[in-house]
């Protein structure tokens, strides 16, 4: 079971404040684990839910797509957990 919370941070010179552009893309993965789960889970900002792809496939991806390029100062990938376990595995 794989679960992911993401959040793109870009700030520079010309910003006073960081802004998170993950919600503003389009996020895609290889498989839904159910309906509950689906890529965009990921990046809507509600810490409560999370992405998931289906367990029983291998090689399972997720994707964002913030349709232009940004010169990012940060990337932050956060685990989800279940129980108080951490659920994601195998991330490269």
């Amino acid at each position: 079971m794989r679960a992911l919370l993401l959040a793109i941070i870009l700030g520079g010179a010309l910003q006073a404040a960081e802004t998170n552009l993950a919600p503003s893309g389009v996020a895609t993965q290889s498989t839904d684990r159910s309906s509950s789960y689906l890529a965009n889970r990921a990046i809507d900002g509600d810490k409560f839910w999370s992405s998931r792809t289906d367990n029983t496939t291998s090689n399972n991806w997720w994707e964002l797509d913030l349709g232009a390029v940004y010169s990012l100062n940060a990337l932050e990938i956060v685990g989800a957990t279940e129980w108080g376990l951490e659920v994601m595995e195998n991330l490269t």
